[in-house]
């Protein structure tokens, strides 16, 4: 299944009924076609380190019932979805959203999620690694539980507000404030933001210079680079991931 070529044809479509997707770690190439925005029963769509490009088609947003979405593309060797980021606004159960390591541009909509019905739950939302910039949205502060990866991007501000959400990065907000988001500009840590007491944000001997946006992962690094990954596991969060793995529940 790893030698798995070619490209998701429009006819995927016709699968309506169909209620989890999984298609990783094949040579599956070309765009995402609109046509998957017809399958509205979908509750997971897995299609990490494929060959895909291309932006997210706007269809996606039909995706009603979807709380699972996955389009990581770690490694060289795989595609890179472009495009601005969408909103998902009418994704109302999606709690567990992993589009890092790819090449998205923009800045992260304010109606981002806005119509989610899972904000007093553990939200998982990774997108780090991509090309955004411009500031995290104040309006993602009615998550009460949101652990947000955004290391890797431009980001160039986080909302005071957001800096009090405690229970925010598995609580690592209550100790560390806004380090514990992304670190600040002019200072760096291996995951691009502060994890533990041990492990500071360390200021940057060029300043801002050196690191120009918040979440930098060293001195000197270009946005985009990629990042080590902090707190939860994605294993953990999904269960049931392997590698060349191909899935279709309806």
């Amino acid at each position: 299944m790893a030698g798995m070529t070619g490209t998701l044809s429009t006819m995927i479509g016709n699968l309506v009924d169909l209620r989890e997707l999984h298609i990783s770690y094949t040579s599956l190439k070309g765009t995402i076609p609109s046509e998957i925005g017809l399958l509205t029963k979908l509750e997971l769509l897995i299609l990490d380190s494929n060959k895909l490009h291309g932006p997210l088609p706007a269809e996606m947003e039909n995706l009603v019932k979807l709380h699972t979405l996955s389009m990581e593309n770690p490694g060289e060797a795989t595609g890179r979805l472009t495009g601005p980021l969408p909103s998902f606004k009418d994704l109302t159960v999606l709690g567990n959203l992993y589009l890092d390591h790819n090449a998205l541009t923009g800045t992260i909509p304010t109606d981002f999620l806005e119509n989610s019905v899972v904000t007093n739950r553990d939200v998982t939302v990774r997108l780090s690694n991509n090309k955004l910039s411009g500031k995290i949205p104040q309006e993602l502060g009615r998550f009460e539980k949101l652990h947000l990866e955004v290391q890797g991007n431009k980001i160039n501000g986080i909302p005071n507000e957001l800096c009090g959400k405690n229970k925010w990065m598995f609580g690592q907000v209550a100790d560390f404030g806004c380090d514990a988001i992304l670190c600040p500009k002019g200072s760096f840590a291996e995951s691009g933001r502060r994890e533990s007491a041990d492990v500071p944000c360390e200021v940057c001997p060029g300043g801002t210079d050196d690191a120009p946006h918040l979440g930098s992962i060293e001195c000197g690094a270009v946005a985009g680079k990629a990042a080590g990954e902090s707190g939860q596991t994605k294993s953990e969060g999904l269960s049931g991931v392997t590698k060349f793995c191909i899935a279709v529940v309806v």
